[in-house]
């Protein structure tokens, strides 16, 4: 690979996703060594979208226990190892997905589209003449999802938005401190839960704690997980499908034009947009994948935005094509920990479509729009639009 780039450093990512340096190392070998100085480490790459898949799907060989991402390991394990869903492995991730899984089925999101998208039109009907749709908009519709799987009043979003963006901007004593605010925010909303019956997953989730699954605690780390990756990945998402229609007007025109392709659409763009930037796993014995041996021990890093750009699987993967087939795409992962929000990241996707190709005739970028500086998540933290 490219010596002179080294993919655990967020710099790499400040002027988007490096497909062209992934196109190559891709062609070359689909799985390769990596080091990045900036975290000090020694990983294993892989590119190749039938690659990441043998990773994901082997979950026995392939752990997440140690973290899911970078920088993690069995020297430096996460410590909501074997507690939070994301990093939980063997049949305490299954039975521990089994109690959420109800709140985040497709049933259940389908039934929140069309009010999701009718709450994200009356606010896009007050809208100033160019407004930052990554900051002001986005965030809208997976936080009232959330609000709604969590039995929380519409008023708390403007607040969990800021909580979460604490999460996920800050650094070093402040990073801390946010991170410290949103734990006592769910610590004291599970503790009100604990004398109150309701439907939630907030509810089923205190069913394991009394059952001695599950401790307060673990309760706490999931909910924190469930708000901050779930509406990170999605509010990228979102901006991104805007700049992409921003970008591919034809396609958004398109789309008006045809509304049966909306499934697809969506697809394509969780395919395009690919928020999630990698995830990694510890080999836990000897593996062989493509042709590669990898030893015990060994971190693997997947990258799913080069994964959803391999030609061997999509034709004209750069191209942005609201009426390509592209269900099979790893913007959701796979194998075991596919993403628990799956069908509801799609219904966000759609309600968004469905708030805005009756009302909107363009998107317009007025100026560029400004990439995400992380290892973890792909977008735009920033996109100035104007919508015609």
């Amino acid at each position: 690979m490219d010596s002179t780039v080294d993919l655990g450093d967020p710099a790499a990512y400040v002027k988007g996703p490096p497909f062209e340096l992934w196109d190559r190392m891709r062609a070359d070998a689909p799985i390769q060594h990596s080091t990045s100085a900036y975290l000090g480490i020694d990983f294993w790459s892989v590119t190749g979208y039938h690659e990441i898949r043998s990773v994901l799907s082997d979950g026995e060989t392939f752990a997440s226990r140690y973290g899911a991402f970078l920088g993690f390991g069995p020297q430096t394990p996460d410590p909501a190892g074997q507690r939070m869903l994301v990093v939980t492995d063997g049949p305490r991730r299954q039975a521990l997905r089994s109690t959420m899984q109800r709140y985040f089925s497709p049933q259940w999101a389908k039934a929140h589209r069309s009010g999701l998208a009718e709450k994200f039109r009356a606010a896009l009907s007050e809208r100033d003449d160019v407004l930052d749709f990554a900051s002001d908009y986005a965030w809208r519709i997976p936080m009232l999802a959330t609000c709604s799987s969590l039995s929380l009043p519409e008023m708390e979003t403007d607040r969990l938005c800021a909580l979460t963006d604490g999460v996920l901007t800050e650094e070093g004593v402040g990073a801390i401190a946010a991170r410290a605010e949103i734990f006592a925010y769910f610590r004291k909303l599970v503790e009100a839960r604990k004398d109150i019956a309701i439907d939630d997953v907030v509810a089923a989730m205190l069913s394991g704690v009394s059952d001695g699954a599950l401790s307060t605690d673990d309760v706490v780390l999931n909910l924190l997980s469930l708000l901050v990756a779930g509406n990170e990945t999605s509010r990228l998402a979102l901006t991104g499908a805007v700049v992409a229609f921003a970008q591919h007007p034809d396609q958004w025109d398109r789309l008006r034009r045809c509304r049966e392709l909306i499934p697809k659409a969506v697809d394509e763009i969780l395919r395009w947009t690919s928020p999630g930037l990698h995830v990694s796993r510890t080999v836990l014995q000897d593996a062989e994948i493509g042709g590669v041996n990898i030893p015990s021990g060994a971190t693997v890093a997947a990258w799913l935005p080069a994964g959803n750009r391999d030609p061997i699987v999509f034709d004209e993967p750069h191209i942005f094509d609201v009426g390509r087939n592209g269900r099979p795409h790893l913007s959701m992962g796979h194998g075991p920990h596919h993403c628990i929000g799956a069908a509801l990241s799609r219904v966000e996707v759609a309600a968004l479509l469905d708030a805005t190709l009756d009302s909107v005739e363009a998107f317009e970028l007025v100026s560029p729009p400004r990439y995400t500086n992380s290892i973890t998540v792909s977008g735009f933290t920033e996109a100035l639009v104007r919508l015609h």
